[in-house]
């Protein structure tokens, strides 16, 4: 099970994955639907289209314990998460 802590004992859990598209350039480009269960009232977050990075290995510079991978996430001005 996915999950990431936020401020205070808040958690969002990693729930359904879909409309997932990548594309190769210097590593491999991800667009993801995801949904995450909050601890902290806010219940269900569904984020659309979030475009996720994955350098090749010899572009991973500063991976760490937590990001091994060298991983970015981008979520664009036009898109949000919400409530569902």
């Amino acid at each position: 099970m996915l999950f990431m802590r936020m401020q205070g004992d808040c958690t969002l859990t990693l729930g359904r994955v879909s409309d997932v598209a990548s594309a190769v350039v210097a590593g491999v480009k991800y667009r993801v639907t995801f949904e995450m269960d909050s601890s902290c009232g806010d219940g269900r977050v569904r984020c659309a289209a979030v475009r996720i990075f994955v350098p090749l290995h010899v572009y991973c510079n500063n991976p760490t314990e937590d990001n091994p991978r060298c991983m970015e996430m981008e979520l664009l001005p036009h898109q949000s998460c919400e409530t569902v």
